[in-house]
């Protein structure tokens, strides 16, 4: 254990910060820094006279420098450092001017994979991330959200807070509501009602309750683009987000702030939203929810990130050969997966990279806010960044370790 961890007084600014921001109980920050539960509570009385606890809040004092208060932060996380410098390797492979992600590194209890422990691990996660989020409330005035129940967990962080946002905030939901689903409490539309709640004044926040999430794949790209504008445009919600109403262009372009999740592809998942693209391309050929898990990295907001050389991966799962029949088959299933995201009625990849490149450009606003948990959004995470489409990266230490092992392996 470094040097520092044996400083009595470094250990007691821990203590406070740990108990604070990580809701840890005193056994646990005990286990942390390998002392004895009754050293812990004089460091936490020691941090209450200094002037760092304020019980139950952590206070940043002037005796707290920048340098020092990442020792803090990295006391939780001991490869947060490693992690943030792979992360900006990462973000700077293809644009070497481009401003990294800020990555932050939040509690979430045990690792559980089960229904209970996970939902526990979501809850411990929130309650950090709300106070994350508090901070950035300045630079957030048009709001895209999209679904998921980490989102929700954090909106039950931050109603503990008293959170208010300025007057003339406003929420909007950046997907429709899956047709198999009927009152789905984690849809975009249901928590931007309940985030739009923190605005002072609370205007209404238009909603997307009748908009499917994607468009079936029996109608050509023509057509698509029709219903959208013909069709869905009939709903004011859709149009106000995604079209421009009454002489104001879209909300969508506005956005300055994206709070969303990254999800995986894989075939075990039991994302509503998911589930409801696999059933909208059975139109020959089908894509399967292997096919998904083959094809692409996972999504952010609903945006599927496609992995490159489609063809060599058509060819290696199936349609083998170079026959005739095999390679009009190849491209079949190559132009399907191109329309993965034509076919979705949602925000679309260019919003979302605007959306981040203008908090990049202007430092003004918050930008792509990803959450994310587990282990398995590895490789999801990593693509995002990657295509530079995320301003702050907030995950648990689960998480950060995949990243770490994946992107030092890389």
């Amino acid at each position: 254990m470094p040097r520092k961890d044996e400083d009595i007084e470094f250990q007691a600014q821990v203590a406070a910060w740990l108990f604070d921001k990580m809701h840890f109980k005193q056994e646990q920050i005990a286990e942390h820094l390998g002392i004895k539960q009754p050293d812990v509570s004089r460091r936490l009385k020691l941090a209450e006279e200094r002037g760092w606890l304020s019980r139950p809040g952590f206070l940043r004092g002037k005796d707290i420098t920048d340098r020092r208060m990442e020792e803090i932060e990295n006391a939780f996380y001991r490869r947060l450092g490693e992690l943030r410098r792979l992360i900006e390797r990462l973000a700077r492979q293809k644009r070497p001017q481009q401003a990294p992600p800020k990555v932050q590194v939040f509690y979430s209890g045990p690792i559980a994979t089960d229904k209970a422990g996970y939902h526990k691990r979501q809850e411990l996660f929130g309650w950090n991330a709300a106070l994350y989020i508090q901070d950035l409330i300045p630079q957030m005035h048009r709001i895209g959200v999209a679904w998921g129940k980490t989102i929700a967990r954090l909106i039950d962080g931050l109603r503990p807070l008293h959170t208010k946002f300025g007057r003339g905030t406003l929420f909007f939901p950046v997907s429709g509501e899956p047709l198999r689903e009927r009152g789905e409490e984690n849809s975009a539309t249901s928590l931007a009602s309940q985030l739009q709640a923190f605005v002072d004044g609370a205007p209404h926040g238009p909603g997307l309750n009748m908009v499917i999430p994607c468009i079936p794949d029996q109608f050509s790209p023509e057509t698509t683009d029709d219903i959208k504008q013909l069709l869905l445009g009939q709903v004011e919600g859709y149009r106000r987000i995604f079209l421009g109403d009454a002489g104001h262009g879209p909300l969508i372009d506005e956005m300055d702030t994206l709070i969303t999740g990254v999800g995986t592809a894989s075939k075990t998942s039991t994302d509503p939203w998911l589930i409801e693209r696999v059933n909208a391309m059975r139109h020959n050929p089908p894509l399967t929810r292997e096919d998904f898990e083959a094809y692409t990295f996972g999504d952010i907001g609903g945006v599927y990130l496609l992995r490159p050389e489609l063809e060599r991966l058509i060819a290696a799962r199936g349609a083998r050969g170079t026959g005739k029949i095999a390679r009009e088959r190849n491209a079949g299933v190559a132009a399907k997966i191109e329309r993965i995201n034509a076919q979705w009625t949602g925000i679309q990849r260019e919003q979302v990279a605007r959306c981040a490149e203008r908090a990049r450009s202007s430092q003004q606003s918050a930008g792509v806010i990803v959450l994310a948990i587990g282990r398995a959004k590895s490789e999801t995470v990593i693509e995002a960044v990657n295509q530079s489409l995320v301003n702050h990266l907030l995950i648990d230490q689960d998480l950060a370790d995949a990243l770490v092992n994946d992107l030092s392996s890389a």
